[in-house]
């Protein structure tokens, strides 16, 4: 029911089921992890926009994710919530910086 929702700590009863049928976390709110999006990444939208076009280019990421349509340019801004409800898949990601835990001197 909640998608990629991951499981906290859980609420067991003495029989070992969780009080809550559709979530095993501390309440009835689940603890969903955010989609990782970057800037530049194209996305593939599960309905096309009204010029035909399905692909889009992220291009502001906060609480709202800025979208531009690669067909017709129009841009558009959305919840992330929502965008990440739309999102079908990447078609291509932009680099991510590389994490680097050695310490060269």
């Amino acid at each position: 029911m909640f998608g990629n929702a991951t499981h906290c700590i859980s609420q067991k009863t003495t029989s070992g089921l969780s009080k809550f049928p559709f979530s095993s976390c501390v309440g009835i709110i689940p603890c969903i992890m955010p989609l990782d999006v970057a800037l530049n990444d194209v996305v593939r939208l599960r309905k096309p926009h009204p010029c035909g076009g399905y692909e889009w280019t992220v291009v502001r990421l906060g609480a709202d994710i800025g979208i531009v349509c690669n067909t017709c340019q129009h841009r558009v801004l959305l919840p992330r919530r929502e965008f990440e409800k739309r999102v079908k898949k990447f078609v291509s990601r932009a680099p991510r910086a590389s994490v680097n835990t050695s310490e060269e001197l």
